[in-house]
């Protein structure tokens, strides 16, 4: 991995795993104007009362902004790089 590029926050989250957190980051980002940066996620995050676990991943996020609530969940299951 060349220094400008960022691992995926985690690798091999199993199907069932990528679907509760889809379901989870439905309900707590439903109302997040995107794109977001990393910061407006994790602000909203806090602000809707979004359990400590979830948060914690969220802050695992890389710096970037995220266009779709898609491109969040697949920062977090390990299936692509950060946004630019």
């Amino acid at each position: 991995m060349s220094s400008g590029e960022h691992a995926p926050v985690t690798r091999g989250v199993p199907a069932a795993d990528a679907e509760h957190l889809r379901y989870a980051l439905r309900h707590v980002l439903a109302g997040l104007a995107l794109p977001a940066q990393r910061w407006q996620i994790l602000t909203h995050a806090a602000d809707w009362g979004a359990p400590a676990s979830l948060r914690a991943r969220l802050a695992a996020l890389p710096e970037g902004t995220y266009r779709t609530h898609e491109a969040i969940l697949t920062m977090l299951t390990g299936r692509t790089r950060p946004p630019a």
